[in-house]
């Protein structure tokens, strides 16, 4: 029931995940997950394929076809569901590529140009708009810089790719097109794991082993989960007011998770020692309840308090 109805059937034929979107919503994620080669859509139906390929291409135009049209119609939506498309897009995309004019894919380069140079003045000059009391200025600061720094890499990258285009060195061109994207993509990912580190549990982890001084203390998330935490933890946690996608569990095993706060402060209170990850707005409940805590780690997001 919850692998196969729960997390298929339901899944896709209604909104009880809470994963819901447009019918188009997968659109503007096909178009970003295509790049560089996005404005190279247009080719794919122009492009003159022989008799005995035209059954491959067939194939891939319902591959694709299908696997976007398909979880389009679902009741969930989330942009990993359409990844298997891109595989036939890549096919088809280096077909059309073998036989491209050099000044079509001029005109392609352009494109992509305009696109990185508006990326990278977005980046440098709007970084007050992305800041935020959950998103600190070092982590857009960072990430602002390594789009810079990427789309630097990108526009040398796309003038050799000019230079070969000028010389009618078309695969050239494309290596250097593709390998500069991806150059420049790795550096933005790069600096985005600044950002990345607000929602890792690896710090915290860290901090509570060094509290727990070599025994294991019972650690309670109360009335939120961070799936970072028990992988950084190297254990399980116990779940306190929070079910979400745990009800199989939670009804099979009882003991191991809490479903009222009212527990959960009976239990921290018998404790010798015990630890718990809570957001903010909880932290301040439990300081209202008269919870004695000492906290260990805070940020804009995460509360982690031991008892004194």
């Amino acid at each position: 029931e919850f692998f196969f109805v729960h997390e298929h059937f339901t899944r896709y034929l209604t909104t009880t995940h809470r994963r819901e979107g447009s019918w188009w919503s997968f659109v503007p994620l096909l178009l970003v997950g295509l790049l560089p080669w996005t404005s190279a859509l247009p080719w794919l139906g122009r492009t003159v394929y022989a008799d005995s390929q035209r059954p491959a291409r067939i194939l891939l135009v319902a591959w694709c076809g299908f696997v976007l049209v398909f979880f389009s119609l679902s009741g969930s939506k989330l942009p990993s569901y359409i990844l298997p498309m891109f595989p036939a897009l890549a096919l088809l995309c280096a077909h059309a590529l073998r036989v491209v004019s050099p000044a079509a894919l001029r005109r392609h380069l352009l494109v992509l140009v305009a696109l990185w140079v508006a990326l990278a003045a977005v980046a440098t000059t709007q970084q007050g708009r992305f800041v935020s009391a959950t998103t600190t200025s070092q982590a857009v600061s960072s990430l602002a810089l390594g789009v810079a720094i990427g789309a630097i890499f990108f526009l040398c990258g796309a003038a050799l790719a000019w230079w070969c285009l000028k010389r009618d060195r078309v695969t050239a061109a494309v290596v250097s097109i593709g390998a500069a994207h991806l150059i420049a993509l790795s550096i933005i990912l790069q600096a985005h794991d600044v950002y990345g580190q607000l929602r890792s549990s690896k710090q915290i982890a860290q901090l509570l082993r060094a509290h727990e001084g070599g025994t294991e203390v019972p650690v309670f998330t109360v009335a939120t989960y961070d799936q970072t935490l028990p992988f950084y933890l190297g254990r399980n946690v116990v779940l306190v007011d929070y079910v979400d996608e745990f009800a199989l569990g939670q009804r099979l095993e009882p003991s191991r998770a809490m479903t009222t706060l009212a527990q959960f402060i009976a239990q921290w209170n018998e404790l010798p020692r015990a630890a718990a990850y809570m957001k903010p707005q909880t932290f301040d409940e439990m300081e209202r309840a008269g919870l004695r805590m000492r906290v260990v780690f805070r940020d804009p997001r995460r509360v982690v308090v031991t008892k004194p």
